[in-house]
């Protein structure tokens, strides 16, 4: 067959699930919001309906598996590849369950199975035939196959031409991203550039493409409009990044558009400040610099003023402190801000010619950088780590800013010179370049009044140096040249917009000249543009929902303990412009679903772990597109706790975190532009009440279906729960509760068994108790084999799981070789064990109030 044969089979198929999907769907609205879900309807109590026992031996097996896995505090690949092929199984029950295939993908994904990965993406794109992320994996991987690149870029453009042509828009443009790379990795320039063109023209979203396509025609661009044009494709592919914002915002800068690029630095700020991050030195510096060119001098030192007010904060609270301990603090030392900043201040005295509030500065300066330098001798942090070779860089560094700092000032020029002779002739060889010395040296020239000198060594090396190009306008101030200093100032300010210097020399025009300066008819117009491009990114932190919406509701909002209750979750684009979605991206897909729930009264929120899901079905949502997901949220951690108190009324409502983030607090908060909602309330119905444990077990020889079911939730109920006092009761309740269910098993059905034993398991049926292991040890059923290779082996040589490692059925076989492994290993099988009564938690005459043992406590008071 044609290698490219091989493709189009696998594109058909997706273009016809496609569009059977539009067939089925109704498209999402352009501009109505989602609606909120209607109050539930009063629904009668569910006690009668009838279960279905396949599938809810279905979930019990696939939770007591999720359970396990995340109760491994670093789960191996095998741990994953157990996963998934129990996940397999238990699909067998649940073929059409989208949920189950893509946990089973995600595993084999985490065990770095990528075939069998591969083969689960195949069955999740026939569910789910409008999940684009999916179907750009599988034709990536169908792609990946052909061996030679010749071969693969005749297929990536028969997927860009009209063979596929109905494809996803984003999938194409990645295609083609894909298609670029490969071009020119053959040496294909000119390949290489249409086909990064075709990228980022498809999809603007495709960041991939619109940075590389930026990085790319940038430099083959010196047109203000063009490059920002460049920069702000990058932008609008992902406004949540904030190094875009930076980047563009520099450029801005560096055309003299002032206003326009603190716009962007503005939005740089709030979006870093929105994922936790503080300023470091260098953002505040920008941030300062363009408060100072946008908003004048009295703005600059305001800000300067507060820094230094913090400063002195930290200070009074460490010697308070200190005192309070009875150690002298000594003298108040001088509240200094880092060299970085203080420089602004320099740079502001120099523009106003006040020569001593520029000494005064640059002697703060000084100080700051003997502390930084002490610090660095004795390697105290942040030097607490630094290598010698770093050490010399640091402190070259250092003495190269107290000599521009000194000679920007005049301020103890004596001191200058043998500082330039160690950098040049230091014991660690030459360390200043020569231009960079002949800028220095020309300075210094200038501060000592000869000005002859200072011109020779200055104008050599102007053109590429802008403390050179500095010191030429303050030699033409000395001659009284006005004219020749004003020009000097004047090419400063235009090449190094983004610098102190360049600040300071457009200030200091305006000051000789007596008026303010207007913008170049290029910052005129980039200004402008500016005011034009996108105002809507304006809102993206202080008001996110703008950009996206999440809405949850529950589908059924009343249930029984068995029915699996479904979280439905609409996550819809409210921005003008399309949006990608995925983690770390514009919509982040990553969501914590945060329950709060009540049984019995009582809140048990804290000892119930949140659940991470992921919706990363799409690569991009268009505006006013909603993806809805189906997601079971009982799956783990809370459905064992509703099982475990199955016999009261319990209500849950979700808090939907998006982009979380872990805060100071170890408490889960919005991360970087993310929104929040809330779920409406799932009430679950009680199941009967019986706490005889007679009545329990003789119902396990009588009773069938439903009642056989809510015998063994009572059975588990009662002996899962520990009282003080009670311990030999309750063991003896386990085994005579796992004596009755091992002599009953041989008349149940397959899925009753398999229930019975996950179920059992969390009961304590299991410790140290053989009896329902060997009522079922010669079982045929795949899913009763499953569990008790889960819960219920405890030995690597047992008979029944030597035999299972054998065994015809592929899965089976290998589960029980993992199985054996793992437990040869000394790990533990998974079985949820009860709360020990000899425990120090069980023994402890006052549990701490909020903790998990106080909470059940008071939960199985009678």
């Amino acid at each position: 067959m044609h290698p490219l044969r091989s493709i189009a089979p696998f594109a058909a198929l997706v273009l016809a699930l496609q569009a059977d999907a539009r067939r089925q769907e109704t498209p999402p609205p352009e501009t109505e919001p989602v609606p909120a879900p209607a109050p539930a309807a009063a629904a009668p109590p569910t006690s009668a309906v009838a279960i279905d026992e396949k599938l809810l031996a279905a979930d019990a097996l696939a939770r007591a598996g999720l359970v396990l896995l995340r109760d491994r505090p670093n789960p191996s690949a095998d741990d994953y590849r157990s996963i998934a092929l129990l996940l397999r199984v238990v699909q067998r029950l649940r073929p059409e369950d989208p949920e189950l295939a893509r946990f089973e993908y995600q595993a084999w994904l985490a065990a770095g199975d990528e075939v069998r990965a591969t083969q689960v993406a195949y069955r999740l794109v026939k569910l789910d035939p409008r999940d684009t992320v999916l179907q750009l994996r599988l034709i990536a991987a169908r792609l990946a196959k052909l061996q030679d690149a010749d071969q693969r870029l005749a297929a990536y453009d028969k997927l860009l031409g009209t063979e596929g042509a109905a494809l996803d828009a984003a999938i194409r443009s990645r295609l083609a991203l894909d298609a670029a790379l490969l071009a020119r990795e053959a040496g294909d320039e000119q390949g290489f550039v249409d086909r990064l063109t075709t990228a980022a023209t498809l999809d603007p979203t495709n960041k991939e493409a619109a940075a590389l396509y930026c990085t790319i025609f940038l430099d083959r661009t010196s047109d203000p409009q063009e490059r920002v044009d460049l920069l702000a494709a990058v932008v609008l592919a992902d406004p949540n990044d904030d190094a875009a914002h930076a980047n563009l915002s520099a450029e801005l800068l560096r055309h003299g558009a002032y206003t326009a690029a603190k716009r962007f630095l503005d939005r740089y700020g709030q979006i870093a400040a929105s994922a936790g991050i503080d300023p470091g030195v260098e953002e505040l510096f920008e941030q300062y610099l363009l408060v100072w060119l946008n908003e004048g001098d009295d703005a600059l030192l305001d800000r300067l003023t507060g820094l230094e007010n913090t400063a002195l904060s930290i200070i009074t609270q460490q010697r308070a402190e200190m005192e309070r301990q009875g150690i002298e603090p000594g003298p108040m030392p001088e509240p200094l801000i880092p060299a970085e900043l203080e420089i602004l201040r320099l740079a502001l005295a120099f523009a106003q010619g006040d020569s001593e509030a520029a000494q005064y500065s640059a002697q703060r300066m000084l100080w700051r950088l003997e502390e930084q330098d002490d610090a660095l001798r004795n390697r105290r942090p942040p030097y607490d780590r630094t290598t010698e070779q770093d050490a010399v860089r640091f402190e070259n560094e250092s003495r190269l800013q107290g000599v521009m700092a000194r000679l920007w000032a005049g301020l103890d020029i004596e001191a200058v010179e043998p500082i330039i002779n160690q950098m040049v002739e230091g014991p660690s060889g030459r360390w200043l370049e020569p231009p960079a010395e002949q800028r220095l040296r020309g300075l210094l020239a200038l501060r000592q009044g000869d000005l002859d000198r200072a011109q020779r060594l200055l104008e050599p090396v102007a053109p590429l140096d802008r403390f050179a190009l500095m010191g030429l306008g303050m030699l033409a101030e000395e001659r009284g040249d006005r004219q020749a200093a004003v020009r000097s100032y004047a090419r400063l300010a235009l090449e190094h917009a983004g610098f102190a210097v360049g600040a300071a020399a457009r200030r200091r025009i305006e000051i000789m000249l007596g008026k303010s300066l207007a913008p170049t008819p290029t910052a005129a117009a980039l200004n402008e543009w500016s005011q034009r491009f996108a105002p809507f990114l304006d809102d993206l932190t202080g008001n996110p929902s703008s950009f996206m919406q999440i809405v949850a509701r529950h589908d059924p909002s009343r249930v029984d303990s068995y029915i699996r209750p479904l979280l439905r979750v609409s996550l819809r684009n409210s921005a003008r412009i399309p949006l990608s979605l995925g983690p770390e991206h514009a919509i982040n897909s990553r969501i914590l679903l945060t329950p709060r729930v009540l049984i019995r009264g009582e809140e048990i929120s804290s000892i119930v772990p949140p659940e991470p899901i992921e919706m990363d079905r799409r690569l991009r949502l268009l505006p006013g597109e909603t993806l809805e997901v189906d997601v079971w949220a009982t799956r783990a951690g809370l459905g064992i706790w509703l099982e475990r108190f199955a016999d009261t009324v319990a209500s849950v409502r979700w808090r939907l975190i998006q982009a979380y983030r872990m805060g100071a607090d170890n408490r889960f908060q919005p991360g970087l532009v993310s929104v929040t909602a809330q779920s409406d309330v799932l009430s679950r119905d009680p199941i009967p009440e019986v706490t005889d444990p007679a009545a329990i077990q003789a119902a396990f020889a009588t009773a069938r279906g439903r009642s056989l079911f809510d015998a063994l939730l009572q059975g588990m109920m009662l002996a899962a729960a520990t009282r003080r006092g009670e311990e030999e009761q309750t063991t003896q309740l386990r085994l005579d509760m796992a004596a009755a269910i091992a002599q009953n098993m041989p008349q149940w059905t397959e899925f009753e068994q398999t229930y019975a034993i996950a179920i059992g398991s969390r009961g304590g049926f299991l410790l140290d108790n053989t009896s329902i292991l060997d009522a079922t040890r010669d079982s045929t059923s795949p899913f009763v084999r499953c569990t008790l290779m889960l819960v219920g082996y405890t030995d690597p040589d047992d008979p029944g799981l030597v035999r299972l490692s054998e065994d015809v059925d592929p899965e089976i076989r290998e589960l029980a070789q993992l199985t054996r492994k793992r437990l040869a290993s000394g790990e533990p099988a998974a079985e949820e064990q009860p709360v020990d009564p000899d425990s120090p938690e069980a023994l402890d005459d006052e549990p701490a109030p909020g903790s998990e043992q106080d909470l059940l406590n008071r939960l199985e008071q009678p």
